[in-house]
């Protein structure tokens, strides 16, 4: 979807205003928010495609004018189609409901234009908020790029590639485990030994049954189930991910304690049950080569120190999930 800068900034001014009542265009507030996370699957519907029922005029045709600003039909119609599926139907079908939409863009237009006069749009609440929408609009940009995600995941299968998994965890007293009596130099030894029998031969499901403290998958032998990148604690996701077909990891140090992980397999989804998040994962790459050139700073005495030399807070539960 190609949005103009007029457009933007008036679907800013739909998330922006919140003190206004603006019946249709509150759904506007929650389909198109302020909210630079990426949104729910689309609905049948495709974002920005056509609306059959809306009167067919020309794209570049203005429909909307105020003041200096046009709108032309299509430009209004991506709009419609950023509105609830309810609404869009309700919108497309009932020319008094399209009408009193039309109303209510021009409505957001003046206020836009008298906050412009106030020079509201130079407050940090208004600034952080347009570049929120941008945020999104990037984002969605993104989505959109069906071939280039589809390359993308295949280039990059590895990445999307899940785990069959299992662990045992030894538990260090203080940590997340509220049963844990270990010392960590005890928990590390014993994590230790149970490598030494799992290397001469020990059943790693019946160690897990005995010895684990991760009580959620101790009765099942340790059994994690298929596992994706982002659902385990960083340290253990990536001794996970570089483990072999049947390898079984040294123990690993979490906030927890001591994992010792076997991978079972690295099954590989098809595309279709990736799909949301290739484009998560392109942003992230995007963010990450952005960072690398613009090198931004933070003032540790404000922010505090980054996570690499913070103190670990309590962690979640279970042991390896975020």
């Amino acid at each position: 979807m190609k949005l103009t800068n007029r457009f933007l900034r008036l679907t800013l001014i739909a998330s922006a205003v919140a003190t206004v009542s603006v019946p249709l265009l509150n759904e506007v507030r929650k389909t198109r928010g302020a909210n630079p996370a990426p949104a729910a699957a689309p609905a049948e519907q495709p974002k920005g495609a056509p609306i059959a029922t809306v009167p067919n005029v020309p794209a570049d045709k203005v429909v909307v004018t105020v003041g200096d600003v046009k709108v032309t039909a299509g430009e209004f119609n991506v709009f419609i189609s950023n509105l609830a599926p309810n609404l869009q139907a309700s919108v497309a079908a009932n020319p008094a409901a399209r009408r009193k939409l039309g109303e209510e863009f021009i409505d957001l237009q003046l206020m836009a234009d008298e906050a412009k006069r106030l020079k509201l749009d130079n407050t940090i609440r208004v600034r952080t908020a347009y570049e929120q929408i941008l945020a999104n609009a990037l984002f969605l940009n993104l989505n959109e790029q069906t071939d280039a995600n589809k390359k993308f995941f295949n280039d990059n299968k590895d990445y999307f590639a899940q785990l069959q998994a299992r662990h045992i965890l030894i538990a260090v007293a203080g940590s997340a485990v509220p049963s844990a009596k270990l010392t960590d130099d005890q928990a590390r030894a014993k994590a230790e030994s149970i490598k030494q029998q799992l290397n001469k031969g020990a059943d790693f499901a019946a160690m897990a049954r005995k010895e684990s403290d991760d009580t959620s998958s101790a009765p099942t032998g340790g059994s994690l189930g298929l596992v994706k990148r982002g659902e385990m604690v960083p340290a253990f996701e990536k001794a996970a991910f570089s483990l072999k077909d049947n390898e079984i990891s040294q123990p690993i140090k979490t906030q927890f304690g001591y994992h010792i992980i076997q991978v079972l397999g690295h099954p590989i989804p098809d595309y279709k049950d990736v799909a949301d998040r290739v484009p998560r994962r392109r942003l992230e790459l995007l963010i990450e080569q952005m960072k690398h050139t613009v090198k931004p700073q933070m003032d540790e005495a404000f922010f505090g120190p980054a996570e690499a030399d913070a103190k670990p807070a309590d962690a979640p539960k279970p042991a390896v999930t975020k």
